[in-house]
């Protein structure tokens, strides 16, 4: 128990530490920058990360089970076949990106993006030393390097800033640095833990992984597009200011509901594992309506101190992105909702409908940014992310209260 204790905490030190790196990186550029290349950047990071979805093909809910009691033998045939599975879907997803890139209307964007993109080729495949980590209930190595490439990375920014460099390209390099950098550290833990390494393939093992992590697959694929997509949508449907304001709101809402996930699988192990499904249902319930409380008070709050922080983080320059952080903090109770009932998808162990909810929320998302921002640019992306999450809400709670094999049937 005092191993679990301790390794909860180190995640939780893992993920303070990267927001606030991140979000002291993320005001060196913009102040770096300026609004409109600041915009482009963001587009580029929500592009690539997009395309990145494409190289989860076995998560950590595929191998971290199978990792838990695995010989040595056996644990080197999973991490091996895993590592380049990932990395064959890492490869064809920078091959998409160059392409998707290459014949859109990008191409002034077309090196920083070559350059962004290579973080494609690092992170998936080498983490799969974080998932061995997770199933030896030790993740504190790993926290260690990430806190400490993360700082390296913001002092490279600086010193970026500092120097009054204004080319995105170079900017790039420090994230393309970081990523490389945690994907070496990640090598050099497991081979002094291990005192092995992990380069093994086997083709039944691979097709395996192939088949057990794809519906998995499928849903991060279909729910990432849909967490970058108003970004992306923005950048061809708008002009770079409204792209810059619009970013620099969503990277700072990025940071407050990173607590809604922790939160939310904070409180699941004390109130929904349990084998009524009548008070699962319940349990969930009042955690949602604790969720929408929370968000409220943050809302509330974060509106108040909005025009002091905005300025503080990135510059006068972005005093426009207040409005739009504003109408930004209401909708967000949508996502602590959302994260709420996603519990009854988790304990009940629902991947197959979380494929049938994200397609949904992209397409009705997909339909109204394709009206909304022509029309009212940042607004109309700010209504898009809404009703995005509004479908998801509403999925999950039919899903909840109707039988879900009948709900699936009308749905198709």
């Amino acid at each position: 128990m005092k191993k679990i204790v301790s390794n909860i905490g180190w995640l939780l030190l893992e993920h303070g530490s990267r927001l606030i790196f991140a979000l002291l990186s993320t005001s060196l550029l913009a102040r770096g920058l300026g609004v409109e290349q600041y915009g482009l950047f963001q587009y580029a990071l929500n592009l690539i990360l997009v395309f990145m979805s494409i190289s989860f093909i076995c998560g950590a809910e595929v191998i971290v089970p199978m990792l838990v009691n695995a010989s040595a033998k056996r644990r080197r045939l999973i991490l091996g076949n895993a590592f380049y599975l990932r990395l064959f879907f890492s490869i064809l997803a920078y091959v998409f990106l160059v392409s998707f890139v290459y014949i859109s209307n990008t191409r002034e964007q077309f090196y920083l993006i070559l350059i962004l993109g290579l973080i494609l080729l690092v992170s998936e495949a080498f983490s799969v030393v974080t998932a061995w980590l997770q199933s030896q209930t030790n993740i504190k190595p790993k926290t260690i390097l990430v806190i400490s490439t993360s700082l390296i990375k913001c002092l490279i920014v600086a010193l970026l800033f500092f120097f009054n460099v204004v080319d995105p390209i170079y900017y790039a390099f420090a994230w393309v640095f970081e990523a490389g950098f945690i994907a070496f550290g990640l090598i050099c833990i497991y081979k002094n833990i291990s005192k092995s390494n992990f380069f093994y393939f086997s083709k039944p093992m691979f097709f395996y992984l192939l088949k057990k992590g794809f519906p998995f697959f499928i849903a991060l694929l279909l729910m990432y597009s849909f967490l970058r997509l108003d970004v992306i949508m923005l950048r061809h449907f708008s002009d770079l200011v409204t792209l810059g304001l619009y970013t620099s709101a969503n990277q700072l809402l990025l940071s407050i509901v990173a607590v809604s996930p922790i939160l939310a699988m904070s409180l699941a192990p004390a109130f929904v594992y349990e084998k009524s499904i009548i008070n699962i249902k319940r349990n969930i319930i009042y955690i949602t309506i604790f969720m929408v409380v929370v968000s409220l008070l943050i809302a509330v709050i974060m509106n108040y101190l909005s025009p002091i922080i905005i300025p503080l983080l990135f510059g006068h320059k972005f005093n426009g992105a207040i409005p739009i952080f504003s109408y930004f903090l209401w909708v967000m109770t949508l996502y602590f909702i959302n994260e709420g009932l996603n519990v009854y998808f988790i304990r009940m162990q629902l991947g197959r409908m979380l494929i049938f909810k994200w397609l949904l929320v992209l397409l009705g998302a997909l339909i109204a940014y394709w009206y909304f921002i022509p029309l009212y640019g940042a607004y109309g992306a700010i209504i898009g992310y809404s009703i995005g999450y509004s479908v998801a809400c509403i999925f999950s709670v039919c899903v909840m209260f109707l039988d879900s094999n009948k709900f699936i049937s009308a749905a198709v």
